[in-house]
């Protein structure tokens, strides 16, 4: 069982780290081409999906992870939409 859990809190540190790249590339160049908000609605969905599947579990792992998921999601989204705002660009020369 502890071996178990090991893999499931080193896969929670991987899900942490996988919306670093995508922050810091928003964030550093003031840009949003090629950014889909489409694919973050979907993953931050999918996201409160897995966490409500976590809490009627009661699985810790998947709870915190997934968390962190709709974290990252609604981030890039807040940042995309921050940028977009700015940016004075038509819904038709942004990317979907």
């Amino acid at each position: 069982m502890i071996a178990t859990d090991a893999v499931g809190w080193i896969a929670t540190g991987l899900v942490v780290l996988t919306g670093i790249p995508q922050w810091a590339s928003m964030l550093r160049s003031q840009k949003i081409d090629g950014v889909s908000p489409h694919t973050f609605t979907i993953y931050a969905a999918s996201g409160v999906a897995w966490l409500v599947y976590a809490i009627l579990k009661k699985d810790l792992a998947i709870g915190v992870t997934n968390t962190f998921v709709i974290i990252n999601g609604v981030t890039v989204l807040l940042i995309y939409r921050v940028r977009r705002k700015h940016s004075n660009i038509g819904d038709d020369e942004v990317q979907h």
